[in-house]
């Protein structure tokens, strides 16, 4: 098993609450769907306050193995 995990900060203007929202819309969800090879997705939110310096929330991508991610 390979997990891929990334750190998200949310674009200049936008509240926390505003970029959770649009990374677990649509149009994120649809683009992880088309990755090849991907077993799983996971959006990891905060359950408290966000400090400006802190990521808004972090994302998992787990493939079989490393040949999966390859590709």
């Amino acid at each position: 098993m390979v997990k891929v995990i990334f750190f998200a900060f949310r674009k200049e203007g936008l509240t926390s609450e505003e970029a959770l929202a649009e990374a677990g819309g649509e149009r994120h969800a649809s683009f992880v769907r088309k990755l090849p090879g991907v077993r799983r997705a996971v959006l990891n939110h905060p359950v408290s306050e966000v400090p400006e310096s802190a990521p808004d929330w972090v994302g998992e991508l787990w493939f079989n193995d490393q040949g999966a991610l390859d590709v």
